[in-house]
């Protein structure tokens, strides 16, 4: 058997270390981009901003994106763009700001603040009194109830409601009940009822429904008066406000 020299031995032992010493560094150079892909993947490189991941290499970014992919992620998604959104504070910003607006109308609108809710108004005189019971906000299209209540305190010959104009201007009188004994619109558009006459301490309860147009956007002047033939027994001054 032929004994390696020593000159032979040194050979090996250079070829050795001149391997060794470049896969170590590969080794090490492999480490800390996995180390550096999982820092960004948890957010600790974050705070700096965008430049870091600008200043990564393609082989770390390449690592990064697959230490931070959870397996069977499509490869549409971008974790960057579609879970941290990275570029999208703008728009996080504006969804959210939406969302609270939209909170906002639907909280309104529990509050009554585009109806309907019915509102009671008294009126009353020496001869009888008037109430009504209505909504003061409509929105568009919709149905309501206007539900009018009067009582004789002295005997009525010829009780007779008073609607103004903004009741019947582009809405619906779908149904009068009781209906009345006539009506009549006078020149400002008021809308007269008339009912039979009505002994001291009777009620009658008249119910009208009415359907408001879209299109009567606005407040319209709501008032009612209670009148027997032409003398005036009680009045209601109030609006109403239609919604579109």
């Amino acid at each position: 058997m032929i004994q390696p020299g020593i000159d032979q031995l040194s050979g090996l032992q250079a070829t050795h270390h001149d391997l060794w010493v470049p896969a170590m560094q590969s080794a090490k150079t492999a480490s800390e981009i996995v180390r550096r892909a999982h820092l960004g993947a948890t957010g600790r490189y974050r705070s700096a901003g965008a430049g870091i991941h600008a200043a990564m290499p393609a082989e770390e970014d390449e690592v990064l994106e697959a230490v931070g992919r959870p397996e069977g992620l499509p490869a549409e998604i971008d974790l960057r763009r579609h879970r941290d959104f990275e570029g999208r504070a703008g728009g996080q910003w504006l969804r959210r700001a939406f969302v609270a607006l939209l909170v906002l109308f639907l909280a309104a609108a529990l509050a009554n603040v585009f109806g309907q809710a019915a509102a009671t108004d008294m009126a009353g005189g020496a001869s009888g009194t008037l109430a009504v019971k209505a909504p003061s906000r409509i929105r568009g299209g919709l149905t309501y109830q206007g539900e009018f209540v009067i009582h004789a305190t002295r005997p009525l010959g010829a009780p007779t409601l008073v609607l103004d104009r903004g009741w019947v201007d582009q809405t619906t009188v779908n149904t009068v009940q009781p209906e009345p004994a006539g009506s009549i619109t006078d020149a400002e558009g008021d809308l007269k009822l008339r009912f039979a006459p009505m002994a001291p301490g009777r009620t009658l309860v008249v119910y009208v429904e009415f359907q408001a147009n879209p299109i009567n956007v606005g407040s319209h002047d709501a008032g009612v008066s209670l009148y027997d033939g032409g003398r005036s027994v009680a009045s209601i001054s109030r609006t109403q406000f239609d919604f579109p």
